[in-house]
């Protein structure tokens, strides 16, 4: 997965250079990307993923995600950089409120990645606070607790975000 590190690599040094703990990017969005990376970095901060080892987030819509997925996220670490970088997909063909839903839930995955409640193995085998759970397919979508989690937590998040931009 160093793709995220490849394309991203100038942007990771300085970011890290200027001594940032959290990084967010997006792309796809037009001119719609800084409200993106301003809700995500009002999702991080209520969250509180800044905290400990730099963290790149790369917030990406995608027109590849089949219509049943809203968003996904995945993560990589760079050992030798001591960089975790994370791509968010969000599914192009959601209205905006789906797609404000969709990276509020996605932001708790990465917040369960930064404070390292989550890490996701192979394709069906996740570490969920310390215990590996091998065969998540045999776990409802929903009934994962990461997952029931982020349910729990974004529309709490999207509510809270839209208040914040209803009083500027």
């Amino acid at each position: 997965m160093n793709w995220i590190f490849s394309s991203l690599a100038a942007a990771l040094i300085c970011s890290s250079a200027a001594g940032r703990q959290l990084s967010i990017y997006s792309t796809g969005f037009g001119n719609n990307a800084e409200q993106i990376i301003e809700q995500a970095r009002f999702y991080a901060d209520e969250l509180n993923i800044a905290s400990g080892q730099p963290l790149i987030v790369m917030v990406m819509l995608s027109h590849n995600l089949p219509d049943n997925i809203s968003g996904m996220m995945v993560h990589d670490e760079n050992e030798v950089l001591h960089l975790r970088n994370v791509m968010i997909k969000l599914n192009a063909a959601l209205p905006i409120d789906d797609l404000s839903r969709a990276l509020a839930h996605e932001m708790v995955h990465v917040a369960q990645y930064a404070h390292g409640d989550l890490m996701r193995i192979n394709n069906t085998m996740f570490r969920w606070q310390g215990q590996l759970i091998f065969d998540s397919a045999s776990i409802p979508y929903r009934q994962r607790k990461w997952e029931k989690e982020a349910f729990a937590k974004e529309e709490e998040l999207r509510k809270a975000y839209k208040k914040l931009i209803s009083r500027q």
